[in-house]
């Protein structure tokens, strides 16, 4: 069975990269701006794919958050 068959879809990596830094960036900036930081703010996101797949977006935003602190 092909992906179209079974609903499954591949976003390429790129795209999620951008989706994730786009939907994380004003978030990190709040919680731990570059000029007063506070990585350990960061622990209190909570972040939902609710079409979580193979994970993909989850795995990138957890690195995301890890390249951030």
């Amino acid at each position: 069975m092909g992906r179209k068959a079974t609903g499954s879809f591949y976003t390429p990596h790129e795209f999620v990269r951008f989706l994730v830094r786009e939907t994380l960036d004003p978030k990190i900036a709040s919680l731990s701006p570059i000029d007063d930081p506070y990585p350990a703010r960061l622990l209190t996101l909570r972040i939902v794919d609710p079409a979580t797949g193979s994970g993909h977006f989850l795995v990138e935003a957890c690195r995301y958050l890890g390249e951030a602190c």
